[in-house]
């Protein structure tokens, strides 16, 4: 079949590409990576007028599982060894790669500009000849290529060759995965490992398995990949799905997504897939020996790594010495020269399986009748020549990178050896079991009792000592330069990003509006209107992870501030906080997340751990919110002031009853307003906050009545418009229940005591309580006005007849609390939700509560919380504290977290 000519190909495609020859060059690389196809047919199946396929909504059962998804930040390396790498579990890890320097180099108009000139692999032909093409050739053939499977950059050279070894400073190792043992061996004879590609819209990779049997990490910083993977256990051609391919159809990516896939999980319902989207800045790691395909619903930009460590040495080891014997014997060289300990480990894996290398067989002796096959989808041809020279020290130095560890279990450096006698004589395999180690960042040394590298990514600095990095942070002028550069351009970034949002959704509006004048349903309009929501969404993610950085570079700004100043000190908020315990038969974990968001200052605050013991020695535990205004002063001292009072007013009550509480929560919230009005007066300030608080305590039954398992008693005192919601999961459906009503002044018995006092209440973009008339403050005239009715602190508004405002009779913002009691089932109820007026002014009730039921932990979903209300365009500072719960037979502060599922 003939591969047609290049003047068939353009009458065909009808591309118009920038450079004149790019459609040439295209056109040389198709009929070298597949000569099977005529140029008619290279997009025979219109793909490219099918954007449905890609975006597809992925609906999980008990059949198709999602990905497990874990945010790096909350995933500790030995947690991610113990619970994904040890378990051979495959992960999605939200913002692994987020902070490189790739996320803004990545990009394709940056990388043409770069790279220009330089040639790339995209391919092969039938006799296995890479096939390259000038970068510039194929970001135009990116923006324009109408292919249903396009050509696909799978570059494998980038540390070989000097025009493209400038990617390698643009991201670094993932600490989550510190082992690299095919490290000992050259270079030129280490099996291919790292590959950086660019995959176009509609392009990826068949369902495979990695060669050896090494696990593989995928990071992408810029697009969208869907994945789906089998388990090991799965068949080749199940999951291939060669058998109910039809004729006349293709394996490519694009098809089997589209209705291989279905087809596959029709004919074989037992069959579990587990599939996800990876998003920028999101990592995946794929175990060794699963089944796994890719489709690019993006442009991506990716770097990929398959592996070797601690948590696969053994089944890689067997497959490399069956599959490639002159790799496996200059690796068993290398190893006993400069890891004994892995040496010996190899060494024991041979002995039990009675496994005798190429170099131990007598001439003509074959290896066993069971070592001779192998899979065609984990092995390659062993070209490795046997004189091939083994990795010197000063060599092994240029192939470790910092972070590398070569099969020591010990925490420290691994010593090396030139001679076999000095190896340690091999030990039974318990000893080779591996811990997880406790330094994230280790180095190979060659010599004992070496100090690990204290490294500061920012300015490319390694330090001696943890104490030398944390001066340099402190200190060093670079580090103050290079934090301000890299808040420079996440600022510039998040602002590119928060008008390509108003863009898109001025688009959707647009297509709503001709979609609304079409008397027959356009399919057109409709496709175009389902691509743009896929791409607000993903505009509106990468917006919010921006944003993320900037939190976090901020938050480690301050502390670093903080611990370099004379008097040291804790920041005055935190960006996250977590705190489990146990009250009666339940057991409780709260998280929080806090964020500034687009306001010059954070003026939120949140406590997670409020406790307090009753007259009858009761314990109450509870969590509260604060959302602060016109100064930080008040809310500060509440945070301290008022859990104070909460004792303090608690303590003087008899007993513990619900009238008591009532009435100990409605006295410190005066208390506490009254002694900071006189530290106000003092200074003349205006600060003030809002309040949202809830105490949980046992339903020790009443009277006539049993008690039921797990039930509770909550009460919520609210002053202000943060809110407190309830996640209730009834007949099968979960749904939210309100607690608190805000304090608006438009609200009618608001308004009411509010003008009764001689204010007014007007609306101004939202209603507001206002003085009068002017009133003197600080030497100052001011009409004051604000958008809550009840808060601490509001000097000018609890007093405003002391400065002059005539017309006032009494206080027209009030510091009682209202306060509601409820019961709180464990067997209904899932997790309670708090947050400030930044989070409700974007999301209602319903909206937050589907949003946290997404995530299994209390800190997980107040993070997803705070970051969704962001990228829905709030721009106060964003607080919420989520609480789950679950039921004990006896209470153990021990006992496994509680989920909101």
């Amino acid at each position: 079949m003939t591969a047609g000519t290049f003047e068939e190909w353009k009458a065909v495609h009808g591309c118009e590409f920038r450079h004149r020859r790019t459609a040439a060059e295209i056109h040389r690389c198709r009929r070298g990576q597949r000569t099977d196809i005529k140029p008619s047919e290279w997009n025979k199946f219109g793909y490219a007028d099918k954007d449905e396929v890609l975006h597809r909504e992925i609906k999980y059962d008990a059949q198709t599982l999602p990905i497990p998804r874990v945010k790096r930040g909350e995933l500790s390396v030995e947690e991610f060894l113990k619970e994904f790498a040890a378990k051979s579990r495959p992960v999605i890890i939200e913002d692994a790669c987020s902070s490189w320097p790739a996320s803004s180099r990545w990009s394709l108009d940056a990388l043409e500009e770069r790279f220009r000139h330089v040639d790339f692999k995209v391919g092969k032909t039938d006799k296995g000849k890479n096939i390259q093409l000038k970068m510039k050739y194929f970001a135009d053939y990116c923006r324009h290529q109408r292919d249903d499977s396009p050509l696909y950059l799978f570059e494998t050279k980038v540390d070989e060759t000097s025009a493209m070894r400038h990617l390698l400073s643009d991201f670094e190792m993932p600490d989550l995965f510190p082992d690299d043992w095919f490290a000992l061996m050259n270079p030129d004879a280490r099996p291919p490992h790292r590959w950086w590609c660019i995959g176009p819209k509609r392009s990826g990779t068949t369902v495979h398995t990695d060669p050896l049997g090494t696990a593989a990490w995928n990071a992408v910083t810029h697009g969208v990949k869907r994945w789906v993977l089998f388990e090991p256990s799965t068949p080749k051609r199940i999951a291939k799905g060669k058998d109910i391919l039809q004729k006349g159809e293709d394996t490519e990516a694009i098809m089997y997504f589209d209705f291989i896939l279905p087809r596959l999980k029709e004919a074989y319902p037992d069959v579990k897939t587990y599939e996800g989207l990876q998003r920028a800045g999101d990592l995946i790691f794929v175990p060794g020996d699963w089944w796994h395909g890719v489709l690019n619903l993006q442009d991506c930009v990716a770097v990929t790594q398959n592996y070797c460590g601690r948590d696969n040495f053994e089944t890689v080891w067997c497959r490399t010495r069956k599959d490639r014997e002159k790799v496996a014997y200059l690796w068993l060289r290398n190893m006993r020269k400069f890891a004994p300990r892995l040496y010996n480990w190899a060494l024991d894996l041979n002995t039990r399986d009675g496994y005798r290398m190429r170099h131990e067989r007598s001439s003509g002796e074959k290896k066993a009748a069971s070592d001779t096959d192998s899979s065609s989808d984990s092995s390659s041809s062993d070209s490795t020549s046997d004189e091939a020279e083994d990795l010197s020290a000063e060599g092994l130095e240029t192939v470790l990178g910092a972070g590398i560890l070569l099969g020591d279990r010990k925490r420290q450096a691994v010593s090396w050896h030139g001679n076999a006698t000095s190896l340690e004589p091999a030990q039974s395999r318990r000893r080779y079991e591996l811990t997880a180690h406790d330094e994230q960042m280790a180095t190979f040394a060659m010599a004992d009792n070496v100090a690990p590298r204290y490294i500061c990514f920012l300015c490319k600095r390694k330090f001696g000592s943890a104490a030398l990095l944390t001066k340099h942070k402190q200190l060093s002028e670079l580090h103050r330069r290079n934090l301000s550069k890299q808040e420079e351009e996440n600022q510039q970034r998040k602002e590119e990003l928060r008008q390509a949002v108003a863009a898109v959704k001025r688009q959707v509006q647009e297509v709503d509006i001709s979609l609304s004048k079409q008397e027959v349903p356009d399919e057109a309009l409709e496709s175009q209107r389902m691509s743009l929501d896929l791409k607000c969404r993903q505009v509106m993610a990468e917006y919010g992870q921006v944003q993320e950085k900037l939190e976090i570079n901020r938050h480690q700004q301050l502390c670093e501030r903080l611990a370099g100043s004379a008097d040291g000190g804790s920041p005055p908020w935190m960006l996250t906080g977590a705190h489990e315990t146990s009250v009666g038969r339940l057991l409780m974990s709260a998280g929080a997340a806090s964020w500034q968001g687009n306001k010059e200052v954070q003026e939120d605050r949140f406590l997670t751990d409020v406790e307090l013991q009753a007259p009858g020695g009761q314990r109450i535990v509870g969590v509260l919110v604060f959302d602060g205004h016109s100064g930080s002063l008040c809310v500060d001292i509440m945070m301290d002031w008022l859990p104070r009072n909460l004792q303090k007013c608690l303590s003087a009550k008899p007993t513990l009853t619900e009238e008591h509480l009532k009435q100990a929560v409605t006295e410190a919230c005066v208390l506490t307003d009254d002694e900071f009005l006189i530290k106000a007066r003092e200074r003349e300030a205006l600060d003030g906050t809002t309040m949202i608080l809830c105490l949980i305590w046992p339903d020790e039954g009443r009277r006539g009545e049993s008690q039921t398992k797990g039930k509770s008693r909550l009460l919520v005192a609210n002053l202000g418009d943060s809110r407190a919601v309830l996640g209730r999961q009834k007949a099968g459906s979960l749904g939210a229940v309100r607690l608190s009503d805000d304090h608006k002044p438009g609200r009618p018995d608001e308004q009411r005591r509010i003008e009764g006092n001689g204010g007014v209440v007007d609306m101004q973009g939202v209603w507001r309580v206002f003085t009068p008339g002017p009133a003197t403050f600080g030497g100052r005239s001011l009409l004051w006005g604000l958008a809550v009715s009840r808060a601490f602190g509001d000097l000018l508004m609890k007093e405003p007849q002391r400065y002059g405002c005539a017309g006032c009779t009494g206080a027209l913002v009030s510091a009682m609390p209202e306060i509601t009691l409820h019961d709180l089932n464990a067997n209904e109820d899932r997790f309670l939700v708090l947050a400030c007026d930044g989070i409700w002014d974007v999301l209602d009730d319903e909206e937050a509560v589907l949003v946290c039921a997404e995530h299994k932990t209390a800190d997980l979903a107040a993070h997803a919380l705070v970051r969704r209300a962001f990228e829905l365009g709030s721009d106060d500072n964003l607080t919420a504290v989520v609480v789950a719960w679950q039921t004990s037979d006896k209470a153990d502060t021990d006992s496994k977290k509680p989920r909101l599922d």
